[in-house]
């Protein structure tokens, strides 16, 4: 088995298109296996960050409100 790496832009109707140096590999190939990377948006781990930080937080911990 080969693999290839490059990076792409989704497009609108989801597709991505392979770059012209490696379509010459896939020509008739009946099938390829396609795993995708992407960046989680970081909106996911600033929530999770916040309510991790909730969570720790224990009502004893707010005498420490007032130094």
């Amino acid at each position: 088995m080969q693999a290839i790496k490059f990076s792409a832009q989704v497009k609108k109707n989801n597709t991505i298109q392979v770059p012209d140096k490696y379509a010459g590999l896939l020509k008739n190939r009946k099938q390829v296996n396609i795993i995708i990377l992407f960046e989680e948006e970081e909106k996911g781990w600033e929530q999770l960050t916040v309510q991790q930080f909730l969570d720790g937080y224990a009502e004893e911990d707010s005498l420490y409100d007032k130094l």
